[in-house]
């Protein structure tokens, strides 16, 4: 199996490469502390879109933090809110018995919040603090074999115009679809997790490349004949590669039923980033 090569296509929102190119940063709260930098990996390429907090203070954000592959609760995770302005620790909770957190009431702004569990790979995600409790969950992926990848798509809670129903699709070179459907299409890949009412997670694993190129995309299943929905819902997906996040993809502005991500040919990721009516879905 070829080592992995990653091209990647980026946009000029707001960098987090040009922060956290040291290979640590140190932060405090109290006392120094140092955030694990290697954990955001290539996934600073991608610029955070920070949503619109509620008008006013007094707000936190909560939310819980789940096994990307099994759905189970992760109880004992890390959770460090750092403010975008400042990139300096604020705080750190962890998850309860129940994999829950809250972060009590913060100051009015945006985060970053990173969460770390041994044994699986870090996730981040920007928030935004208002006057209003926002949810922030966090699907962590356990680490992964060398040469083996891991889609993990998320996306809105209830909302108006959005999607309660993503579908994951890998289309693989000489094997089946795999998709909800056929959760085992194919030798080599697998979908894993099958949320069908908000949030997610809709998790694939590619636990041995096949030659070829396999494409990755996701269709809005529940609200098809609203063309502008798919779009509207905050859809993320996270790839996965070893004990890395390669990059986070949030959908691009545009109109359609189905979302190609990215292709993988002969352990080379090539970004399509684009609506693509065409693929096959259910």
């Amino acid at each position: 199996m070829p080592s992995m090569k990653y091209r990647t296509i980026t946009r000029a929102w707001f960098a987090l490469t040009l922060l956290f190119s040291l290979a640590s940063c140190r932060l405090s709260e109290g006392t120094s502390e140092t955030l694990n930098a290697d954990a955001f990996g290539a996934c600073t390429t991608t610029d955070f879109s920070f949503p619109v907090a509620s008008a006013g203070s007094g707000g936190g954000i909560i939310g819980s933090a789940i096994n990307a592959v099994d759905g189970t609760v992760l109880p004992g995770v890390t959770v460090k809110l750092i403010p975008q302005s400042a990139l300096v620790l604020s705080k750190s909770v962890t998850t309860d018995s129940s994999g829950a957190y809250s972060t009590g009431v913060l100051t009015a702004g945006s985060y970053v919040l990173q969460f770390t569990l041994d044994g699986y790979i870090s996730c981040v995600a920007p928030a935004s603090a208002g006057g209003q409790d926002v949810t922030v969950n966090c699907a962590l992926s356990p680490v992964l074999g060398e040469g083996q990848y891991r889609m993990v798509l998320t996306w809105s809670g209830p909302k108006t115009g959005g999607v309660s129903d993503i579908d994951s699709y890998l289309d693989v070179p000489g094997g089946a679809l795999v998709f909800y459907g056929n959760t085992h299409g194919t030798v080599g890949a697998s979908l894993d997790q099958d949320r069908t009412s908000w949030y997610g997670p809709e998790t694939i694993t590619i636990s041995a490349e096949q030659p070829g190129t396999t494409v990755y995309y996701y269709n809005n299943y529940s609200a098809r004949s609203d063309l502008s929905a798919l779009s509207n819902s905050e859809a993320v997906v996270t790839l996965y590669a070893g004990s890395k996040c390669v990059k986070r993809y949030p959908i691009r502005s545009g109109s359609g039923v189905t979302y190609e991500v990215f292709r993988i040919t002969n352990g080379v990721v090539y970004d399509v980033e684009a609506f693509n009516d065409s693929l096959q879905t259910y």
